[in-house]
């Protein structure tokens, strides 16, 4: 439906405010080039067969990848993973080839990337988390992408995931940074666009098994 999209193309957009941790002062602009390029040949069919996508934003670790398998049709199960001594989410059987599913807080994803859902005619788009494990030169490179491909775009929905367990014992810093980027897109706007954005909370059980909640909570 029309009202759970939101498209804006007044010059007054912030699409570029989106937010960027500087790791280091020094930025490898070869690196930055090399990820902006793989980025745009990635995403470059967008705004060609169907103006409508589904912005996948979250830091690392919070399930965008295995959210975009399971989107695409893929067989998630529970399975073992040895590293983390813990029971996780993995495909099982063949999966979307490019949206690996990496565990820990180790990024799999190096560039923006798309996946076209041919039942709805829209487009996913995956990216590296903002303030990512892979430093500046990727925040940087998804920042500029998604500007790219917001304005390819008729139509925008934003999904953000949230690690429930980082929710809970970050007291909610990484909510107030999604609220930030939502800010940004919409600027005073959020009212009227607020059907747009989607907030999905993930590993929940996991989070309430470590961090249990009291009786005041």
């Amino acid at each position: 439906e029309d009202e759970e999209y939101f498209s804006d193309s007044s010059e007054e957009s912030s699409w570029e405010k989106l937010p960027v941790k500087r790791k280091s002062s020094k930025i490898d602009v070869g690196r930055l080039v090399s990820i902006l390029e793989k980025s745009k040949t990635a995403t470059m069919d967008i705004g060609k067969e169907s103006g409508d996508v589904v912005l996948v934003l979250g830091a690392t670790g919070s399930g965008k990848s295995t959210f975009l398998q399971w989107i695409a049709g893929s067989n998630i199960v529970r399975g073992w993973e040895e590293k983390l001594g813990r029971f996780t989410y993995v495909v099982g059987g063949p999966g979307v080839n490019g949206f690996e599913i990496g565990q820990g807080m180790k990024s799999m994803t190096r560039h923006v990337r798309a996946m076209f859902h041919a039942e709805t005619s829209t487009y996913f788009v995956d990216s590296s988390g903002f303030k990512d494990t892979e430093g500046i030169e990727t925040d940087i490179a998804t920042s500029v992408a998604i500007k790219d491909i917001a304005s390819r775009s008729n139509r925008v929905r934003i999904v953000f995931m949230i690690n429930a367990y980082s929710f809970l014992a970050d007291r909610a810093v990484e909510l107030r940074n999604h609220l930030e980027v939502a800010a940004n897109f919409v600027g005073h706007n959020f009212d009227t666009f607020k059907t747009c954005f989607t907030f999905l909370f993930t590993h929940c059980n996991t989070a309430f098994d470590v961090v249990p909640l009291s009786s005041n909570d």
